[in-house]
């Protein structure tokens, strides 16, 4: 039985000690998957000082542990008309340096293709830069520079731990300060450092802290020099993996993988729109598509509201019930199941009666074996009489392995005097 970790939200499997306080306090206690986690869920009981400010966006009074922010969330942050601005004018700087330039149809063409940030130029697979969110950047460290230089940390931070609000803009300084409470360390690789000097290990930091699983914690430099050393690993052994099963958390979702979502559809929206020009179905309208728009048909949420709650009520197909095959005018729904090979049913007693027999179905026990009781008995011949008579299981299995079988005493003892060549008279 997997518990759910108060704090970072991953799944994991429970001490003893944690599944006894699960049966005694029920739903309200809470639960930690490591004392990283437990530590830093528990910090909101501390007091710590809150700098008041307006919001350039909503233009509401927040309060954030960090001075000088702009914003109360990354909604407002992101919705603002100069971050909006601001966007575009690097969307378009960025598209006009990704060019690309094809080899020619072979079997494996590559397209040279420049770093967004570095502007290094490589060539790479058509493939990879082709397809949906292709490789534009030479690694992960350019990556992490160019959302940097684009996005800042003016919005506030409603944590109350020292997480990094920025986790682009934080992995790329020259050194990495500790965010443990308490501790004044700053260097260059911080997963070494919380390991060595706080006896916690980077991946239950990462998750404490908000990072992608896979994120290094360290400086830039630092991040250059391994990637660019040989790979000495062994393939894992099946020791090695079974612990790597026991140990795996499941559902953790990071607030870094949250936050580079947010970037990334900030980005897409930033960027000219290519879509043409369409007309509401609802008010009859003419918009303009967002740039992933291409398939849209109504210009807010309002307009499709309506006219699918128009619609779906005044809307009806004839379709054949697949409990009693009677012919019934469904809804739009209904008919979307029928296209896809689903049953539909023209009652809810037609639906409740179907899968109370898929359900009967599911769980029905296979046949069984057959048993072989003191009533069983089977047709057998005698070794000695050449009569036949019914035996029981084992004369059966006697018989199948060439041994004879007898139908009564007498000619039990008949045959086996025979076979010591004594008299069958006597």
């Amino acid at each position: 039985m997997y518990l759910s970790c108060s704090h970072c939200g991953c799944e994991f499997l429970p001490s003893r000690n944690q599944q006894q306080r699960r049966r005694s306090l029920g739903e309200a206690a809470k639960f930690y998957c490591s004392p990283i986690c437990q530590r830093a869920g528990q910090v909101h009981t501390r007091q710590r000082v809150r700098y008041p400010g307006i919001c350039a966006t909503c233009c509401k009074t927040f309060e954030s542990v960090y001075p000088g922010r702009k914003y109360c969330t990354m909604r407002c942050y992101l919705s603002n008309a100069e971050t909006q601005a601001r966007l575009r004018k690097n969307a378009v700087e960025a598209n006009a340096a990704s060019v690309l330039k094809s080899t020619g149809r072979q079997v494996m063409p590559r397209v040279e293709v420049t770093c967004l940030n570095c502007g290094v130029k490589q060539m790479r697979k058509y493939s990879d830069v082709n397809k949906r969110g292709g490789r534009k950047y030479c690694n992960s460290r350019c990556y992490r520079e160019y959302m940097a230089k684009r996005f800042d940390r003016w919005f506030a931070a409603p944590q109350t731990i020292a997480l990094p609000q920025g986790y682009d803009e934080f992995l790329t300084q020259d050194e990495l300060p500790c965010l443990i409470e308490g501790c004044t360390w700053v260097g260059q690789n911080l997963g070494n450092h919380v390991n060595f000097s706080h006896g916690i290990s980077a991946k239950e930091f990462k998750r404490a802290a908000g990072f992608n699983v896979g994120s290094g914690l360290c400086t830039p430099a630092v991040s250059e020099i391994l990637s660019s050393r040989p790979h000495l690993g062994n393939p894992p052994s099946a020791a090695g993996l079974a612990n790597l099963v026991l140990r795996a958390v499941r559902n953790y979702r990071s607030l870094e993988g949250q936050e580079h979502s947010h970037k990334a559809y900030a980005l897409i929206n930033a960027s000219p729109s290519t879509a043409p020009t369409k007309t509401c179905r609802a008010c009859g309208k003419d918009f303009q598509p967002v740039p992933m728009g291409h398939g849209a048909k109504f210009c807010t949420f309002e307009c499709r509201d309506q006219w699918y709650a128009k619609n779906n009520q005044a809307y009806r197909a004839w379709l054949t019930c697949g409990k009693c095959g009677k012919n019934f005018q469904g809804k739009r729904n209904q008919e979307l199941r029928s296209e896809c090979g689903l049953p539909v049913f023209c009652s809810h007693r037609c639906r409740t009666t179907w899968l109370w027999q898929q359900d009967a179905m599911r769980h029905r026990r296979p046949s069984r074996a057959p048993t072989y009781g003191p009533a069983y008995r089977v047709s057998l011949t005698c070794s000695n009489c050449r009569n036949d008579f019914q035996g029981r299981r084992a004369q059966e299995l006697r018989s199948q392995r060439g041994l004879p079988v007898f139908c009564s005493r007498q000619c039990h003892f008949r045959g086996l005097n025979l076979r010591q060549g004594g008299d069958s008279n006597g």
